[in-house]
């Protein structure tokens, strides 16, 4: 889960938010730390699958969650 965007950075500026679930890098599923830290030093170029929440959450009613693609190149 992303806790942290810093302003100005390449995830800010790629649309990712604080919420986000990564899920996927480079096809890779992410499900530790240990593998999301393993995946980002494996490539430059990065693929990632996110689960982001939509709308507000209401007691009760389970939170409809999207699929959302992102690519990014890390200089």
């Amino acid at each position: 889960v992303i806790d942290i965007i810093q302003p100005g950075s390449i995830s800010d500026q790629g649309g990712l938010e604080v919420g986000d679930v990564i899920v996927k890098i480079n096809r890779k599923t992410i499900n530790s730390i240990v593998s999301y830290k393993k995946a980002i030093s494996a490539s430059k170029s990065l693929n990632l699958e996110v689960k982001r929440k939509l709308g507000k959450s209401e007691p009760g009613k389970r939170q409809k969650d999207r699929s959302l693609f992102f690519r990014f190149v890390v200089p």
